[in-house]
């Protein structure tokens, strides 16, 4: 027979305290600011490729943009997930996401534009990539993601995670994040994650289906162009 032992009080004071060493650290004036010069860095060069990208392509390429960093809620539940204690080393060695930038494009090979891009741009280094278009979780949900590295100051490289999706991604991806939130785990929530996931598969359908229809709109208009 397992012996079932409750958290004690110790237990529960200690993980409150690394709780709150977390959540200083995150508030701490000197993490923000590099953070944020990170972010402003990172968002200035996507600026600068969207308006290359879509001079040359006559068209919007990026739809939107924006940032985040992570709570010390979200870091906690996520230094659980991975078995890893609750401390701020760990934060700093293992989590490779607390500063984010999401780039919404309106068409599916605009995500792999814009990352072919980012990748080459020589202020950054590349640590990773994680293309969950073409091997989507089995949740269903689909996003190219990027680690990088990104200078600030001229002294220091902080990590970056940079996710590129199309809108329709976008809008699964808000919509299970709603849905999914603190629900209770039963056969109805079951039957949600399916109904999700099959959803998932449609809009990626309507992906690759929107950009077929644009590929022959622009080809006649190449065609229109070419007969004068």
């Amino acid at each position: 027979m397992i012996r079932r032992v409750p958290f004690s009080g110790d237990y529960m004071k200690e993980e409150k305290i690394q709780y709150q060493q977390i959540e200083r650290y995150i508030k701490n004036p000197d993490f923000k600011n590099k953070q944020q010069e990170a972010i402003d860095y990172m968002i200035d060069q996507v600026e600068i490729i969207n308006q290359e990208l879509s001079a040359r392509y006559k068209r919007d390429v990026i739809d939107s943009v924006i940032f985040r960093t992570k709570s010390a809620e979200s870091i906690k539940k996520k230094l659980i997930r991975k078995g890893l204690p609750l401390d701020v080393q760990h934060v700093e060695e293992r989590l490779h996401d607390l500063t984010g930038v999401r780039i919404t494009c309106t068409f599916l090979d605009d995500v792999y534009k814009v990352a072919e891009r980012l990748e080459k741009n020589y202020h950054f280094k590349v640590i990773r990539v994680k293309d969950y278009i073409e091997n989507p979780k089995p949740s269903g949900y689909q996003s190219l993601h990027m680690i990088f590295l990104v200078p600030i100051g001229g002294e220091e490289d902080i990590r970056v995670e940079v996710q590129i999706r199309t809108v329709g991604m976008n809008y699964w991806a808000k919509l299970d994040h709603q849905l999914s939130y603190k629900a209770e785990e039963n056969e109805e929530m079951e039957k949600i994650r399916r109904d999700l996931k099959f959803h998932a598969e449609e809009i990626a359908r309507i992906d690759r289906k929107l950009l077929k229809i644009r590929t022959k709109i622009e080809k006649m208009k190449d065609k229109k162009t070419t007969d004068r």
